[in-house]
């Protein structure tokens, strides 16, 4: 029996990014497509901007369900910076936004392999 297993939304990055500060050590880089209604969208916002605000939609946590007030936890952890973006075109026409994303995790469920652990140069 094959089990089901939960959807990827997005890969680490194997690339090194030197001019971000503590990569591979407390920060790593998640390339992930965001799928949206591309065309509605840029007409009233830019590109930037509809980034922004995905990457801020994706910053919230949940409300909980039953009124309690504890922080919830982010499931894909917290986006700090985007890091780069471009617009991307599939087969059937419909654009989305594939972006690289810095990341504070080095592992999650949510999303394929794990980052690179870069060594920072010291000895013990």
């Amino acid at each position: 029996m094959m089990e089901k297993q939960a959807p990827k939304y997005g890969q680490y990055s194997h690339s090194i990014f030197h001019n971000i500060a503590g990569f591979g050590i407390k920060r790593w880089v998640v390339i992930v497509n965001i799928e949206l209604d591309y065309e509605l969208h840029s007409k009233q916002h830019t590109d930037e901007e509809i980034v922004g605000k995905c990457v801020n939609y994706l910053n919230t946590p949940k409300p909980s369900k039953y009124g309690k007030k504890r922080k919830r936890r982010l499931p894909y952890g917290s986006f700090e910076q985007i890091y780069k973006y471009s617009i991307k075109q599939d087969d059937c026409g419909t654009k989305y936004i594939q972006a690289c994303l810095v990341v504070q995790k080095r592992k999650n469920k949510h999303f394929r392999g794990e980052g690179e652990k870069l060594s920072n140069g010291r000895r013990r």
